[in-house]
């Protein structure tokens, strides 16, 4: 991809309008990041599926998922400011050119769906409601009504993801072993939740989209 084109990306994705319309689809830049995102991808469909659907309940879906969120975690377990034994590697060698590629191809995918199991009724009142005496807001007022995010925002898709990996994730954040987000919201929010809340909002999650 000539510089130009990465430039004119990375600015489309820090701003918040890359979105995948059928104009942008026939756009030269982002069929061309595409087709070297799916290139690219060959390397992350053990763990992450061909179609970025995971086979593994502990190993997130990428299908669907904001390209500037996933470029920006991309950066984040290469510079080991997310540290993740498995993924340092894979990172290693990726340049930023390399992750916009898969950040594009990724959200062009179609997300995964999943359905919810147990009791879900703790998890629903909390993504729909949030929980005013503990001071959490509703979870779709970022992550959406239905799970899909707010890639404008850069707030990722929650919907149709693993519940094992969504809980281990609201664990990683109420531990600190996972940076809290913007001005640290996450780990304030997840230090709230008891591990059943936890599980059950991660299954309530999962049946989303």
């Amino acid at each position: 991809m000539r510089k130009q084109t990465l430039i004119v990306l990375c600015t489309a994705l820090w701003s918040g309008v890359l979105m995948f319309t059928s104009a942008t689809a026939a756009d030269p830049a982002i069929a061309e990041a595409v087709a070297a995102g799916k290139a690219k991808a060959g390397a992350c469909a053990a763990c992450h599926g061909p179609n970025g659907q995971s086979s593994q309940p502990m190993w997130p879906n990428l299908a669907g998922q904001g390209a500037a969120y996933t470029v920006k975690q991309l950066k984040a377990f290469k510079s080991k400011t997310r540290d993740n034994a498995q993924m340092a590697p894979m990172v290693a060698t990726l340049t930023e050119e390399d992750m916009v590629n898969l950040g594009v191809y990724y959200q062009t995918l179609s997300p995964a769906k999943s359905t919810a199991k147990g009791d879900i009724s703790a998890g629903e009142a909390l993504y729909r409601g949030g929980d005013r005496a503990k001071n959490i807001p509703a979870c779709m007022s970022c992550h959406g009504p239905a799970g899909g995010g707010m890639p404008l925002a850069g707030f990722p898709s929650v919907g149709g993801q693993h519940a094992d990996y969504s809980y281990a994730q609201l664990e990683a954040f109420a531990s600190g072993t996972r940076d809290g987000g913007v001005q640290g919201m996450m780990g304030q929010i997840a230090k709230r939740l008891d591990k059943a809340a936890m599980r059950s909002l991660a299954q309530y999650m999962a049946g989303l989209r």
